[in-house]
């Protein structure tokens, strides 16, 4: 130093001995003191150890109050380490320490503007002190310790390169402020849960630290909350009907991140308005169904938060499955082929929302064995004798599962009945069931009869003599003899076991339209386009008596269940009732206007329907004659009539190819059967009321299964 400096120094250090106490200046060479220690010895409490610019090896320890200065601008170097034992109002200032600084049971002491570069760095045990602007590099363990009920002020310090804490607190009390603390072993600071920490830092202030920025109750220095999380994420990120996995990459903190909060659907209002979470990735179990928006926010480990600070994800969820209709052929309740096509209207919904949509469908007819999953179409083809169905005709359940892009899996069905068909070579005129139902009588405008096994519709016999068309058939109760009339003006009886030739009976002089055989087999009763109704004894052949009083064809015959009654249809417009026995007229009913096509009676005979062109179909009382009610009245001409075996059902069919069926008892309309492309000419209930047979001009014969 220059003689001009050195003399600059004294001037201040003589002013300042004269303001506060003496000044004693240490100096490498050239002065009274040349080592601090001696200086400190020779100092009185209270008194400035001015050091100037140099190396001095050696511990120094200090037990009294000095201020202890490095004279500066050139470093003053201590070249050892430095104590302060019991000592109060000791400060230590503009000074590089190569050891380390030991506090010890003092108070009052001031750390100030030094360079602590030594293995020890600065160490305090129950001493209160305030460390301001010095920085701690290499320690060999933590950079500054504050431990046995020391309280320490550390402003605007720097530790580095220790291979312990940065700082590290220990039962004591420390207020931090403005320091930093990077490339630490340990952690950037740390304090036990004994210890009291006030101040604040920031990330950037921490960094670099292996173990991370601050630890146990130093965390309390962290005051600021972290920033929202980047990259969340949610998987599955498509519609599902299970948890939901949430991830995303923590951003640095001081205290790292702890835990995270969420909301579904509403964004959260404050801090803790949400679910918390310690995962990454959380789950999210059975969310709010639908699209919506997952809110998260994160917590640090000093338990910040702040719930602007979010970032969002939408999350699908969908646990519906979905649900619909489904129709067949044009919702038609009768289908006469196992092929048919199927017309799904399905929904998918998520909670009230929209769903994640259907995706898919498979499906069966019994329930059990499946087609495989195809893409969703709302129309197909579909065989009902497919995936566990049968070509078997009757009721058949269609099964549909609807899958949705969630995989959630809905199951809808229709009914429907698959009517037997047989084809017929011919128009069908007439029909009539034997009395077990195992055959089904056709007759056809050729003159031949068709008897089929309506089971199966294969044909089974067919019988030819007529040459005219057969318009009427019936069968004896023991279902042996057929009864047929025809357009040639003859009835026949067949033996339908083949014993002997058809027997022929002649005296009509119009064709044959209708005939009946009476309960007991023994008559037969035939009305033609004479307009006379015949009675004929079925063993010999012979007419037993002519009934005459219709005015026009008899288009229709039909014998009361016990057999003492007779009643006839015409296109006279007139249904009468015959006493069997007598022939005399019992009944004229006279309330159809229009040709009547059918009558029929009940099966405990007390009723009488008749239908006609004028497409009514009334119901007599047979006591009285008189009128009971009207059962339907449609616009279009009926041609055939048929009481259910049961009592309980009447239909009739039309000109338009369809059959109606009405309740008897209340005249409602049960159902119409649709499957004719012509008009029906017949009607023929089986046995036991199970089907119901309809021919006609379109060359078919369906067999509605219809009861009983």
């Amino acid at each position: 130093m220059s003689q001009r400096v050195r003399g600059v120094a004294l001037f201040i250090a003589c002013w300042a001995a004269l303001a506060q106490g003496a000044t004693w200046v240490v100096c490498p060479e050239g002065c009274t003191f040349t080592d601090i220690q001696e200086a400190i010895a020779a100092a009185a409490p209270g008194d400035t150890i001015l050091i100037e610019p140099g190396t001095y090896h050696g511990d120094v320890w200090l037990k009294k109050p000095l201020d202890v200065r490095g004279a500066g601008p050139e470093p003053s170097v201590i070249a050892g380490y430095v104590y302060v034992l019991g000592a109060t109002q000791v400060t230590l200032s503009g000074l590089t320490i190569r050891g380390g600084i030991r506090l010890e049971d003092s108070s009052g002491v001031a750390v100030a503007n030094c360079a602590v570069d030594g293995s020890g760095g600065i160490s305090l045990h129950s001493t209160s002190a305030t460390l301001r602007t010095t920085t701690v590099t290499g320690a060999d363990n933590h950079g500054i310790l504050i431990t046995l009920g020391s309280r320490a002020l550390v402003i605007d310090s720097t530790v580095t390169g220790s291979t312990g804490d940065g700082i590290h607190v220990a039962a004591s009390m420390a207020d931090i402020r403005g320091c930093q603390m990077h490339g630490n072993d340990g952690y950037g600071m740390w304090a036990d849960g004994h210890s009291t920490i006030a101040g604040q830092t920031t990330l950037g202030a921490v960094t670099g630290n292996r173990r991370g920025t601050l630890g146990g109750s130093a965390r309390a220095l962290d005051r600021d909350p972290p920033p929202a999380p980047t990259a969340l994420t949610a998987a599955p990120d498509d519609w599902t009907k299970g948890t939901i996995a949430v991830s995303w990459t923590a951003p640095e903190d001081l205290t790292g991140i702890a835990a995270a909060w969420y909301t579904i659907g509403i964004a959260p209002q404050a801090p803790d308005d949400g679910t918390r979470t310690t995962r990454n990735p959380f789950i999210v179990h059975s969310p709010p169904e639908g699209s919506q928006t997952l809110h998260v926010w994160l917590e640090d480990g000093a338990g910040n938060r702040d719930e602007k600070n979010l970032a969002e994800v939408r999350i699908l969820s969908d646990r519906t499955p979905p649900t619909g209709e489904v129709a067949t052929n044009g919702n038609a309740r009768h289908v006469f082929t196992t092929e048919i096509t199927l017309v799904v209207e399905a929904t998918d919904l998520a909670g009230d929302g929209p769903g994640s949509g259907v995706a898919s469908l498979r499906l069966s007819n019994d329930g059990k064995t499946w087609s495989p999953w195809q893409p969703f179409a709302p129309s197909l083809a579909w065989d009902l004798a497919r995936s566990g169905g049968s070509a078997a005709p009757g009721a058949k359940t269609v099964f549909v599962e609807l899958r949705d892009k969630a995989d959630n899996v809905g199951r809808v069905t229709t009914e429907v009945v698959l009517v037997q068909s047989v084809v017929s070579p011919e128009p069908v005129l007439c029909l009539a069931f034997a009395q077990a139902g195992s055959r089904l009588a056709q007759g056809l405008p050729g003159g031949t009869i068709r008897l089929v096994e309506p089971a199966t519709g294969q044909e089974v016999q067919v019988l030819r003599g007529h040459t005219g068309g057969v318009y009427a058939a019936a069968f004896t109760t023991d279902g042996k003899t057929l009864v047929t009339g025809s357009n040639d003006n003859t009835v026949r009886i067949w033996d339908l076991a083949g014993a002997r030739d058809p027997q022929i009976l002649r005296g009509h002089t119009g064709g044959v339209w209708a005939v009946a055989v009476s309960p007991d087999a023994k008559v037969i009763a035939s009305g033609a386009s004479d307009a006379t109704i015949r009675l004929w004894e079925l063993s010999t052949g012979k007419t037993r008596r002519t009934l005459s009083g219709h005015t026009g064809p008899v288009r229709t015959v039909a014998f009361s269940p016990d057999g003492k009654t007779i009643a006839s249809g015409s296109d006279d417009r007139a249904v009468l009732v015959w006493d069997a026995n007598t022939g005399k007229i019992k009944h004229t009913l006279a309330e159809h206007t229009g040709a009547v096509r059918s009558v029929a009676f009940s099966p405990d005979g007390k009723l009488l329907v008749s239908a006609g062109l004028d497409g009514k179909v009334l119901l007599w009382d047979m006591a009285t004659g008189k009128l009971a009610r009207t059962i339907g009245a449609l616009s279009t001409g009926l041609r055939a009539v048929a009481f259910a075996p049961d009592g309980k059902s009447i239909a009739a069919a039309s000109a338009v190819g369809t059959v109606v069926v009405w309740d008897v008892a209340t005249a409602k309309e049960r159902e119409t059967l649709k499957g004719h492309a012509a008009q029906i000419n017949t009607l023929a209930y089986a046995p036991d009321g199970g089907i119901l047979a309809s021919g006609g001009a379109d060359k078919v014969v369906r067999l509605w299964e219809v009861g009983p």
